[in-house]
Parts: structure tokens; C-alpha cells; sequence
């Protein structure tokens, strides 16, 4: 993240929003800048804010149409990550990444849980999705698992398969 500038010669009370989304207020008995984030609220990406490298395998990003991340196999008790480098831009910097999970039995959506994350200065949030086979459910070879991921109004479809 990059260094907050703040004023060379500020007064007392002078208000700075930083670049990370935070607004300071200066305090000059205590020549010092206080400040607080937000992180109370997650973002709400649309389609049109994400983007993949490699490009998805297929899919609009939508609920009947889900983005769909290349298939991968995995060993069992192992753990893997996307293929596809995902990017979340025109977002709020500080603003929580927190993607819901409607994989289905409960007991194997565990495997594919996201860490929470926040939105960087710049107001992009960019990372592998990871799953993890020691989680939940235990697997056999040659089992999958259909992730169902959303974040905000945009959805992701991501299968598993474990190997011996």
C-alpha cells in the first residue's frame, strides 16, 4: 500500500481523506492525525468489475450463469488454488472481500472457503480462490466438489476432484 501524504502544515481540526479510504482529522496539541477505516461492510461487485487471467473457462457471471473457474484435481488432504488470477476493481479501499458460500452438502463447502480480505487503497482486491481437502467432509478418490461462490451480485462455479 502506498504512504498517506498528509498536509506539510495543517491547523487544528483540518480534516484529510487518505488514500485508503480513511478520513483523518489533525489534532494540533497532540500534532498527530487520527483516523479510522470502515470495515464494517463487504463489497458488491458487478460482473463488469471482475475479471480473470487466464480469461474464465465460460460464464456471465450470474446467478444461471456462473463465471466458471477451470477444474482442478487435487490429492487427498491436499490443498490447491485457482488457475485463475482474480481481479475486483471500482471498489471501496477498505471495504471487506468476503465471498458467500452455496456449496452444497455444507459439510464439503468447508473445503472452498475464502479467506475474508479487504479492498486495497486503489480499490482492487486480487488473489487465487483456494480449496483445501482437510476441511469438512472426508473424501475418497475420485469424489468431487461443485463449488457455488458468490461475491456481491456475481457468481463462481469451481469443481474439484480428488485423486488417491
Amino acid at each position: 500500500m502506498a504512504a498517506l501524504n498528509f498536509p506539510a502544515s495543517p491547523s487544528n481540526d483540518q480534516t484529510f481523506e487518505g488514500t485508503n479510504g480513511a478520513d483523518y482529522t489533525y489534532d494540533a496539541i497532540d500534532n498527530s492525525w487520527t483516523g479510522q477505516l470502515d470495515l464494517s461492510s463487504d463489497i458488491n461487485p458487478v460482473s463488469i468489475d471482475i475479471n480473470a487471467t487466464p480469461n474464465f473457462v465460460s460464464g456471465t457471471g450470474t446467478n444461471t450463469d456462473p463465471f466458471v473457474i477451470t477444474p482442478r484435481t487435487v490429492a487427498r488432504n491436499g490443498s490447491t488454488k485457482s488457475l485463475q488470477y482474480i481481479k475486483i476493481t471500482n471498489q471501496t479501499p477498505g471495504k471487506l472481500v468476503r465471498f458467500a458460500n452455496s456449496t452444497v452438502p455444507a459439510s464439503s463447502a468447508e473445503k472452498i472457503n475464502q479467506p475474508i480480505n479487504v479492498v486495497n487503497a486503489n480499490g482492487i482486491w486480487e488473489g487465487f480462490l483456494v480449496y483445501s481437502d482437510s476441511e469438512g467432509m472426508t473424501t475418497t478418490s475420485g469424489s468431487t466438489v461443485e463449488g457455488l461462490l458468490h461475491i456481491g451480485s456475481v457468481y463462481f462455479t469451481w469443481t474439484i476432484t480428488q485423486t488417491a
